[in-house]
C-alpha cells in the first residue's frame, strides 16, 4: 500500500469514528429537543417561588414559550436531517475502509449519494420547519421570525464531484487489471506451447 493510500484510509478511520460520534450527539440533541417540548407542555402553568415556569424559559433564551416550541421543532428535524446524513458518510467510510480505497464503483455511489443528501436532507428540514413555523403563527401570533441553519450546499456539491473522480479512478483501476491479465496471458501462451 503507498503511503497517500496510507494517509487515506487513517483519515478515513478518524472520519468514521467522528461520524458515529456526530451521530449519537444527534440523537441526543434530537431527544433533548423533544424532552424540552414536553417539558413546555408537561409544566406549562406551574409556578415555582412566585413565577411561572414559562417565565424561567423566557429568561433563559430570550425568547416566549411559542417561540420556544418553533424552534425545538426545527432543531428536532434538524438533528434528524443531520443523524441521517453522518449515518450515510460512516457508511461510505466503513465500505472504503474495507475496500481498502476510494476509487470503487460503489464508493462512487454511495459518496454520489451522500452529497446528494447533504444537499436535499437540510432543505427539507427548513422546509418542514418553515411549514412548522406556519402553523405555530397561525395558532400564535406571537412566534419570533423562523431562523434557520445554513445548508451546506458547497459540501453536497464537492461529494458529487468527488463521486465522478472516483469513478474515473476505478474505471482507471479496472482497465489496468483487465490489461495485466491480458499482458500474463500473452506471456503464459507462449510457454504453454513449448510444452
Amino acid at each position: 500500500m503507498s503511503k497517500s493510500l496510507n494517509v487515506i484510509q487513517t483519515i478515513s478511520k478518524i472520519a468514521k469514528v467522528i461520524c458515529s460520534i456526530g451521530f449519537v450527539f444527534s440523537i441526543i440533541g434530537g431527544v433533548g429537543c423533544l424532552i424540552g417540548i414536553a417539558s413546555l407542555s408537561a409544566f406549562d402553568g406551574l409556578v415555582i417561588d412566585g413565577k411561572e415556569f414559562s417565565e424561567y424559559i423566557i429568561d433563559l433564551g430570550e425568547v416566549n414559550v411559542h417561540t420556544a416550541y418553533e424552534r425545538m421543532t426545527y432543531s428536532v428535524l434538524s438533528c434528524i436531517a443531520g443523524g441521517i446524513v453522518l449515518k450515510f458518510a460512516e457508511r461510505y467510510l466503513a465500505h472504503e475502509i474495507a475496500d481498502g480505497t476510494p476509487f470503487t464503483e460503489r464508493g462512487a455511489s454511495e459518496i454520489l449519494r451522500l452529497g446528494i443528501l447533504i444537499i436535499l436532507l437540510p432543505l427539507a428540514a427548513i422546509i418542514l420547519g418553515g411549514i412548522a413555523h406556519g402553523i405555530f403563527t397561525a395558532f400564535w401570533k406571537d412566534v419570533a421570525a423562523f431562523e434557520a441553519d445554513n445548508v451546506s450546499i458547497g459540501a453536497g456539491f464537492f461529494c458529487i464531484l468527488l463521486s465522478f473522480l472516483f469513478r474515473y479512478g476505478a474505471e482507471v483501476k479496472e482497465c489496468n487489471r483487465e490489461l495485466t491479465k491480458r499482458q500474463q496471458k500473452a506471456v503464459d501462451e507462449p510457454n504453454e506451447r513449448e510444452v
